[in-house]
């Protein structure tokens, strides 16, 4: 889990993470999907083979992700594989288009191998949970679960905590918190069995916790310098 408020630095801390995972694991043929709903990333490439310049033309921000494909139906997977991609992006403007997103997923998982890593990374995490916590398709509260025994690891990015299923969060296993805008969010950590602490007050400084590292322990602060 990856949380802050507005303009805290977490989106660029997901950033760092989902591309040094590719660099990485580059050699095992890691695989990265970025389900993105806000929308904010961009993809260099369409199925076409064309460039995604022209999809994002209004666009006034967001940056492109190295060697992506933008996939818009579940079939698209075996096709980006096959040409070399080892990142794809679906994208849901402004919390729409969930059902295909989550189709998208569904195929990513069913996919997957214990052998070869892969990362979900899902940009606004609230955006596939109704108010009352209750997820819009199961296949997200799955994901952490199914997806560890397959090689598939997850990273929830998300403003707020609030929203959440206790399914979900009784899997988190890391945790990276910014300032937040809602301090009650935090209380919810220890829901997972992060200890009690206190949250950083300034932009691009983050906290650490690991479950399997030293539970009783949370890290830092720390500071974004990239």
């Amino acid at each position: 889990l990856l949380t802050g408020g507005t303009r805290s630095g977490k989106s660029t801390l997901g950033d760092y993470l989902g591309a040094s995972f590719t660099t990485q694991y580059r050699s095992s043929g890691a695989r990265r999907m970025i389900l993105d709903t806000k929308p904010r990333f961009k993809a260099q490439w369409r199925m076409s083979g064309r460039t995604a310049k022209k999809v994002y033309k209004n666009w006034g921000h967001g940056a492109y992700v190295p060697d992506s494909i933008l996939i818009d139906d579940p079939a698209d997977l075996r096709a980006a594989w096959a040409t070399g991609h080892r990142t794809v992006i679906v994208q849901a403007p402004y919390g729409g288009a969930i059902g295909l997103q989550c189709a998208c997923l569904q195929a990513f998982l069913n996919d997957s191998r214990y052998t070869r890593p892969q990362l979900v990374h899902v940009d606004e995490a609230l955006d596939f949970f109704h108010g009352n916590g209750m997820a819009r398709n199961d296949v997200i509260v799955k994901l952490p679960r199914a997806g560890a025994e397959r090689g598939t690891g997850s990273l929830f990015c998300s403003q707020r905590t609030k929203g959440f299923s206790p399914q979900l969060l009784e899997l988190i296993n890391l945790l990276y918190a910014f300032r937040l805008d809602f301090e009650s969010d935090a209380k919810r950590f220890q829901e997972f069995g992060c200890p009690p602490f206190i949250l950083p007050t300034e932009d691009h400084e983050f906290r650490y916790w690991s479950k399997a590292q030293d539970r009783k322990t949370v890290h830092g602060p720390y500071k974004l310098t990239i």
